[in-house]
């Protein structure tokens, strides 16, 4: 009889042993799932985020497409007038004369 209370109290131990294990293990996982939870936030912040840049970067594009046009048709308009030389404009036209002194005094 003392063999099988040693078995029972040994079989008793072990599922102990197992529960504890068992709940160390449940332990982790919700914590596995809290991080995973934080992690799928940020993803979805950041996707946010990036979805927010292309817009702006494709606005940014498209503005400065515009201004290339424009520069484009103002340089072909300036040289096809009838009182533009063969050679190209100079900076110092479209720089104010206090700017070209400040140049010049240095």
């Amino acid at each position: 009889m003392e063999n099988g209370k040693n078995r029972l109290q040994q079989a008793q131990e072990d599922v102990e042993e197992v529960k504890g294990i068992m709940l160390d293990n449940l332990n982790k996982a919700d914590e596995r799932a809290g991080k995973l939870d934080d992690l799928e936030d940020r993803a979805d912040e950041l996707l946010a985020k990036s979805k927010a840049f292309e817009k702006t970067a494709n606005q940014v594009k498209q503005k400065k497409r515009w201004e290339n046009k424009k520069m484009k048709v103002l340089v072909k308009t300036h040289y096809n007038s009838p009182q533009s030389s063969s050679e190209p404009p100079s900076i110092l036209q479209y720089v104010s004369v206090e700017s070209q002194a400040a140049v010049f005094d240095q």
